[in-house]
């Protein structure tokens, strides 16, 4: 697992990443495992620091497949997000 601040945010946001194996028993007829990953981020509201948001995209594929396209888009994804004054 792997945490770090999210330097790519004016708000005050931990990103992280991680994955592990799935060992259901699909996953191991079919010969072994899948890797399920998570991008993601907690943030605290800009407009109500009691309040904290937590976005997160995840995969699920086979070993063999590279992740850079995923992680391209959860990316992405963490910096298209904006707040908004929902929060009084």
């Amino acid at each position: 697992r792997e945490e770090e601040l999210f330097k790519g945010r004016s708000e005050t946001c931990v990103k992280y990443e991680f994955a592990s194996k799935d060992l259901s028993k699909g996953a191991v007829r079919a010969g072994g495992y899948t890797v399920m990953q998570n991008y993601g981020m907690h943030c605290i509201h800009p407009l109500n620091n009691a309040v904290g948001i937590t976005i997160d995209i995840s995969r699920k594929a086979p070993p063999h497949i590279p992740s850079s396209k995923f992680d391209d888009i959860g990316e992405r994804l963490l910096k298209s997000v904006s707040f908004v004054g929902f929060l009084e």
